[in-house]
């Protein structure tokens, strides 16, 4: 199996082409095998329309070389080697071909989640489907996560527009998925950031909805920032989340919430765990601790993770979560 990154294999297996044959003998045929034996699916057709509509990648035979090698020989140096022209035009056709399929996949994968809803338009299954969305939250791949976002936001949506849906069982994981959501509000890819926000703004909506509240009256759930100031912003709507969501969080909701906000405060991405602290201190009340030096906050929360993780120092305001961790 070939490594997925075709321009480090197109250019192994050019490099050992060149070494023995030398740079002008290497034509289009090995660029055509690299890419014919790489397992992306690309076919046949696809490769040859990208090198013919490349004007480098014409073949030039020994003796036209003779013939054109003067009126060329400007031309040549001013110009990148053909080889590399080609591998730069073929790997700019696969990215666009990975887009793609990546954005077919991601509405295939909505279209199956509304399915399986709508046969089952309640709540139980609703938490079922976010469950193994959820996995994908704290992923390596970052568009692995970026896709679970997006997925996660657009079937909360559509759960609150399913008619008839039911919202009589219990919801007990919400808190955890408002958390999960909760980490990626303040991303600075902003498709990233708009979709945790949309998916925490209809989880407000379904637990007003199921809590038999007035969803028109629904409190604001992100801040105003006068100063356009967007870090202090992110810290602040963060500790926003906790304060609206405590107000009608269940004990079962809130317990989640909390054993979700422990893991992430221990996650090795610093951009999680440190939204991780911030959450898992606003749903407690404690936020202001976190948040009232607004001149180096970053600092103030870097200093805490440091004394949690590596110290083992526990802060006053998540000792009573010892025991929560633990199980």
């Amino acid at each position: 199996m070939f490594p997925p990154d075709i321009s480090c294999l197109a250019a192994a297996r050019l490099q050992l082409a060149v070494s023995h044959r030398g740079p002008r003998d290497v034509g289009v045929q090995e660029i055509l095998c690299v890419c014919l034996s790489f397992p992306c699916g690309i076919c046949f057709k696809d490769v040859v329309i990208c090198v013919e509509d490349t004007p480098s990648a014409q073949v030039s035979w020994p003796e036209e070389e003779k013939e054109e090698e003067c009126e060329e020989e400007e031309e040549e140096e001013q110009d990148l080697c053909p080889e590399e022209d080609i591998i730069l035009v073929i790997q700019q056709h696969l990215q666009g071909r990975a887009e793609a399929l990546h954005n077919r996949y991601s509405r295939s994968l909505d279209t199956i989640l509304r399915g399986r809803l709508t046969e089952t338009p309640t709540v139980e299954k609703l938490q079922h489907l976010l469950e193994h969305i959820h996995r994908s939250l704290l992923a390596n791949n970052t568009q692995e996560r970026a896709r679970a976002v997006q997925t996660s936001a657009a079937l909360l949506q559509f759960a609150t527009s399913l008619p008839g849906f039911d919202t009589s069982s219990t919801f007990s994981k919400a808190g955890e998925f408002v958390l999960q959501l909760g980490l990626w509000i303040s991303h600075p890819a902003s498709d990233i950031s708009r979709h945790a926000r949309g998916g925490i703004y209809w989880l407000y909506w379904l637990l007003l909805q199921k809590s038999g509240l007035n969803t028109s009256k629904a409190a604001d759930l992100w801040c105003r920032d006068r100063l356009h100031d967007p870090e202090r912003l992110g810290y602040r709507n963060l500790a926003r989340v906790g304060e609206v969501f405590g107000e009608i969080f269940s004990e079962d909701q809130k317990s989640s919430f909390l054993q979700a906000g422990l893991l992430a405060i221990h996650h090795p991405l610093l951009r999680v765990s440190q939204a991780g602290l911030v959450l898992t201190y606003s749903i407690l009340g404690e936020a202001g601790q976190l948040l009232e030096d607004e001149e180096d906050i970053t600092a103030n929360i870097t200093v805490q993770l440091f004394n949690i993780r590596m110290l083992g120092q526990v802060p006053d305001a998540l000792q009573g979560l010892c025991s929560l961790g633990q199980h």
